[in-house]
């Protein structure tokens, strides 16, 4: 897969290499039909999965990372919904917090939940290799109010494609070498901050000041340290600050519905 190369100031990013139109510059300044056209050849021709992988029916591994509160969930939403859910296994990375029993409940607080330490991602990666082979595995439910994990777990079947999503799924070597798409979701910050505040006082029981202390003390740094330049391995981007674009979720789909049929004429044969 190419990975993504800058265009000009004169046009956005869609899905990696697709330069739209940008309404806030002059008209002729806006990228031509005819190098819109070629760019999406381009994107087109990016999204190319092994084809050995095809050949023997084994699923897809797709990867949406991108900052907290970005839209990583939304875009992968949107895939099962167009894609069917029969279609499509969703694993999130946040679901593998590593269990904090051990700690006070003050404690826990103070664990820096940013960083790669606090993920469980050999777990991941191991019921990931599980799901390749046709295994269903049983991915741990973690709650966030009492950062512990829960005595339930919650089963994932193997499907013609698997989503894996997470704000650090791109800084894991481990996980990186195990995807076969790439997506990164790019929101500008203060978005983010405004979305995951709404999420984690309404959703996980946390108090506004909560939010911000946790913010400033290691969301911010940890994003500039691993989630930022962990873009540069993204074989797509899809910047969402005004919501995901439907030509960047119209190529992605139309790539892995590919995907799907290779597999139904797989197993026919």
């Amino acid at each position: 897969m190419r990975s993504m190369r800058r265009l000009t100031s004169a046009t956005k990013l869609v899905a990696g290499q697709y330069p739209v139109f940008d309404q806030s510059l002059p008209f002729n300044n806006q990228p031509s039909s005819e190098k819109l056209d070629q760019e999406q050849k381009k994107l087109s021709d990016s999204l190319v999965v092994n084809a050995k992988l095809l050949e023997n029916g084994g699923p897809v591994i797709v990867g949406i990372a991108g900052g907290s509160a970005s839209g990583k969930t939304t875009l992968a939403k949107a895939i099962i919904e167009s894609l069917g859910s029969e279609h499509v296994s969703f694993i999130g990375h946040d679901s593998y917090y590593k269990e904090l029993t051990h700690l006070s409940i003050d404690q826990r607080a103070e664990v820096n939940f940013d960083h790669p330490s606090s993920l469980d991602t050999n777990l991941l990666v191991q019921h990931l290799f599980q799901l390749k082979k046709g295994e269903n595995v049983q991915v741990p439910i973690y709650d966030f109010a009492t950062h512990t994990r829960t005595a339930n777990t919650e089963l994932v079947t193997p499907r013609s494609i698997i989503i894996v999503d997470g704000i650090l799924i791109f800084a894991e070597p481990q996980l990186m070498s195990l995807m076969d798409m790439k997506i990164f979701v790019d929101t500008d910050d203060d978005l983010r901050l405004i979305r995951r505040m709404k999420r984690d006082i309404n959703e996980r029981q946390r108090s506004v000041e909560s939010v911000i202390t946790q913010y400033t003390r290691t969301v911010r740094p940890m994003h500039l340290i691993y989630v930022e330049p962990s873009k540069r391995g993204a074989d797509i981007i899809v910047p969402a600050s005004q919501g995901i674009q439907p030509v960047a979720l119209d190529m992605c789909v139309s790539r892995l519905r590919e995907i799907i049929n290779q597999h139904k004429l797989n197993k026919d044969v």
